[in-house]
């Protein structure tokens, strides 16, 4: 990689969060007025420093949420906008992109921060697609009706063919010979609650690097036990599980529906005791989306009604 090729020389402005590692080495009490936006001699700084200082700057772990687009000739919008170190210049982008295996230096750029690859770009100019880690990074795909390619995927269960499943086929386009990469998952309960130990044994064999499964308890799945109107007022959460003491006696019926419907993940640690199984977290969707801090695209009515009919 040469200092004179990989970097713009004319790129003097700090990503936001290059600024605040600059400010974060300020002596207590400096002045505002010193801290620096812009940074003249960055390019002229040795290789070798540079790409410790763009791993300082790697993005956190994102929840990826997918929806179905409003765009004509796009099929989704992801929450997720294209990570900044992949647009801030051409050495910054090549130091975060997911390359092949062939390449020398992936080992040391991934042991140093998150890489980005690619994923539900099809031909169309519209088709943005969405980066992803598929080491730090969770998927919380649409439901959409599954295709043809989906069961000849992940086999010929008939829960799962007419399950409304999520990107997971798309995904799986793009899979290693081990296997999906994808690490961490979330699902709602109304998925998951018809998949029988087959089912979960095909789907875990098509992704055997997961390490966490999130099963989302729904506003929708409360009320429809409960009978209520208003939200639902929940308890704080304990270790990224709900907690439904002190709920009424329907939610904790419901709750305990979860948790027996969950355990079929703990079946499959007896049939297969050698291979690796995700830990299981059941959230209440509604809290999860306001302790993660996310964003759901809301459709307009019109998207609504053509995607209903």
């Amino acid at each position: 990689m040469s200092p004179t090729t990989e970097i713009d020389e004319n790129i003097t402005t700090m990503p936001s969060q290059m600024t605040d590692v600059v400010a974060s080495a300020l002596p207590n009490g400096q002045p505002q007025s010193v801290i620096l936006d812009k940074f003249t001699l960055f390019p002229k700084l040795p290789l070798e420093l540079r790409l410790i200082i763009w791993a300082l700057v790697a993005p956190a772990p994102a929840i990826i949420i997918q929806r179905k687009s409003t765009v004509k000739g796009r099929r989704f919008h992801f929450s997720r906008a294209v990570p900044t170190v992949l647009h801030v210049c051409r050495e910054s982008r090549m130091e975060y992109l997911e390359t092949g295996s062939s390449d020398e230096t992936l080992e040391r750029r991934r042991a140093a921060h998150p890489l980005y690859k690619l994923y539900f770009r099809n031909r169309s100019k519209k088709s943005a697609g969405v980066y992803m880690d598929m080491d730090i990074d969770s998927f919380w795909g649409k439901h959409y009706r599954c295709s043809p390619q989906f069961l000849r995927t992940f086999g010929h269960s008939e829960t799962l063919k007419h399950i409304q499943y999520t990107g997971i086929f798309e995904l799986s386009l793009k899979t290693t010979r081990t296997g999906m990469p994808l690490k961490h998952l979330v699902l709602s309960y109304e998925l998951f609650k018809p998949l029988n130990v087959y089912d979960l044994a095909v789907l875990t064999c098509a992704l055997p690097c997961l390490e966490k499964l999130t099963i989302l308890v729904t506003e929708k799945d409360i009320k429809s036990i409960s009978g209520g109107q208003g939200p639902t007022t929940y308890n704080p959460e304990i270790d990224e599980q709900l907690d439904d003491s002190g709920m009424s006696s329907r939610c904790t019926r419901l709750v305990a529906l979860v948790r027996n419907d969950a355990r079929k993940l703990d079946v499959l640690k007896d049939i297969f005791p050698d291979r690796k199984h995700p830990v299981r977290k059941i959230r209440f969707e509604r809290q999860f989306v306001e302790m993660e801090d996310l964003t759901i695209p809301k459709l307009p009515l019109d998207a609504l009604a053509s995607s209903a009919s």
